[in-house]
């Protein structure tokens, strides 16, 4: 699924922000930021999924535990695309008389939900 500009801006302005706040709370040191920086400006114009976004994240937070809030953040955000995106295709199964499929399709985003958690 491609990631739009403006929520790709929205976590970047998430980043920089976590980023000046542990500067503030000595939480990381001028050396560390600078290695922060580099690693994401070689890192984010690859960005262009969520999956992208996602695995981006994710190998940040491994190396720099100070973004694991913008990874919850964006964790909670990929559920919900998930979410909308499974009733919209119930909807539309319900409105073309497939209630079996859509009885499945519900059913495995509950799954989903359940071994996300």
């Amino acid at each position: 699924m491609d990631l739009t500009q403006e929520h790709k801006r929205d976590i970047e302005k998430k980043i920089v922000e976590t980023i000046i706040s542990a500067l503030e709370a000595y939480q990381i040191t001028e050396d560390q930021y600078n290695e922060i920086s580099k690693y994401i400006l070689e890192q984010i114009d690859g960005v262009r999924t969520h999956h992208d976004l996602m695995v981006f994240l994710r190998e940040l937070t491994a190396k720099w535990n100070i973004f694991s809030f913008v990874l919850t953040l964006e964790n909670g955000e990929v559920k919900k695309l998930e979410d909308n995106t499974a009733i919209k295709k119930v909807e539309e199964l319900v409105n073309n008389g497939n209630i079996n499929d859509a009885l499945n399709i519900a059913k495995q985003a509950t799954n989903n939900s359940n071994t996300n958690i």
